[in-house]
Protein backbone atom coordinates (compact mmCIF):
# COMPACT_ATOMS: atom_id res chain seq x y z
CA UNK A 1 0.00 0.00 0.00
CA UNK A 2 1.14 3.92 -1.00
CA UNK A 3 1.33 6.04 1.84
CA UNK A 4 0.01 9.44 0.54
CA UNK A 5 -0.50 11.02 3.53
CA UNK A 6 2.22 13.69 2.57
CA UNK A 7 -0.49 14.67 -0.67
CA UNK A 8 -0.70 18.42 -1.16
CA UNK A 9 -4.33 19.15 0.29
CA UNK A 10 -3.98 18.76 4.59
CA UNK A 11 -2.21 15.48 3.77
CA UNK A 12 -4.96 13.53 1.96
CA UNK A 13 -6.58 13.37 -0.48
CA UNK A 14 -8.08 16.88 -0.30
CA UNK A 15 -6.55 18.10 -3.15
CA UNK A 16 -8.39 15.63 -5.32
CA UNK A 17 -5.90 14.92 -7.27
CA UNK A 18 -7.22 11.71 -9.57
CA UNK A 19 -5.18 8.37 -10.13
CA UNK A 20 -3.28 9.57 -12.87
CA UNK A 21 -1.68 12.22 -11.03
CA UNK A 22 1.64 12.18 -9.93
CA UNK A 23 1.11 13.02 -6.75
CA UNK A 24 -0.59 9.73 -6.35
CA UNK A 25 2.08 7.64 -7.19
CA UNK A 26 0.31 4.87 -8.78
CA UNK A 27 -2.10 4.00 -6.33
CA UNK A 28 -5.54 5.56 -5.19
CA UNK A 29 -4.72 5.07 -1.54
CA UNK A 30 -4.20 6.79 1.60
CA UNK A 31 -3.32 5.94 5.18
CA UNK A 32 -7.10 6.05 5.93
CA UNK A 33 -8.34 4.03 2.27
CA UNK A 34 -7.31 0.03 2.60
CA UNK A 35 -7.72 -2.24 -0.44
CA UNK A 36 -6.92 -5.85 0.35
CA UNK A 37 -8.11 -8.53 -1.41
CA UNK A 38 -9.24 -10.51 1.58
CA UNK A 39 -11.19 -7.56 2.80
CA UNK A 40 -14.68 -7.21 1.46
CA UNK A 41 -13.81 -8.18 -1.94
CA UNK A 42 -11.16 -5.85 -2.55
CA UNK A 43 -13.05 -2.94 -2.56
CA UNK A 44 -11.83 0.04 -0.52
CA UNK A 45 -12.77 0.35 2.85
CA UNK A 46 -11.93 2.47 5.90
CA UNK A 47 -8.35 1.38 7.66
CA UNK A 48 -8.92 -1.81 9.94
CA UNK A 49 -12.78 -1.58 8.85
CA UNK A 50 -15.07 -3.77 6.19
CA UNK A 51 -16.68 0.07 6.17
CA UNK A 52 -16.55 0.49 2.18
CA UNK A 53 -16.20 3.63 0.72
CA UNK A 54 -18.94 3.15 -1.35
CA UNK A 55 -21.26 2.05 1.20
CA UNK A 56 -20.31 5.54 3.13
CA UNK A 57 -21.01 7.42 0.01
CA UNK A 58 -24.62 5.65 -0.43
CA UNK A 59 -25.78 6.57 2.00
CA UNK A 60 -24.63 10.21 2.32
CA UNK A 61 -26.04 10.30 -0.96
CA UNK A 62 -29.41 8.70 0.26
CA UNK A 63 -29.67 11.74 2.79
CA UNK A 64 -27.69 10.41 5.73
CA UNK A 65 -25.84 12.91 7.51
CA UNK A 66 -22.45 12.74 8.90
CA UNK A 67 -23.99 12.81 12.86
CA UNK A 68 -25.92 9.83 11.43
CA UNK A 69 -23.71 7.86 9.92
CA UNK A 70 -21.13 8.45 13.00
CA UNK A 71 -24.22 7.53 15.30
CA UNK A 72 -24.28 4.54 13.43
CA UNK A 73 -20.48 3.63 13.28
CA UNK A 74 -19.41 4.81 16.15
CA UNK A 75 -15.47 4.08 14.98
CA UNK A 76 -16.20 6.21 11.87
CA UNK A 77 -14.28 9.46 12.38
CA UNK A 78 -15.02 12.99 10.94
CA UNK A 79 -11.54 12.51 8.83
CA UNK A 80 -12.78 9.27 7.41
CA UNK A 81 -15.79 10.46 6.06
CA UNK A 82 -13.67 13.49 4.53
CA UNK A 83 -10.99 10.67 3.23
CA UNK A 84 -13.87 8.36 1.69
CA UNK A 85 -15.67 11.44 0.33
CA UNK A 86 -12.48 12.50 -1.11
CA UNK A 87 -11.59 9.62 -2.75
CA UNK A 88 -14.52 9.20 -4.16
CA UNK A 89 -14.25 12.58 -6.07
CA UNK A 90 -10.84 11.48 -6.99
CA UNK A 91 -11.74 8.50 -8.71
CA UNK A 92 -14.33 10.02 -10.95
CA UNK A 93 -11.88 13.09 -11.17
CA UNK A 94 -10.55 11.81 -15.03
CA UNK A 95 -13.41 9.68 -16.05
CA UNK A 96 -16.29 10.96 -19.02
CA UNK A 97 -18.86 10.94 -15.78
Amino acid sequence: MTDTSTLPGRGTLMGCRGPKSPAWGGAMTTHRIQIDPAVMMDKPVIQGTRLTVELILCKLAEGASEADLLGDYPHLTPGDMRTAIAYGAASVAHTGF
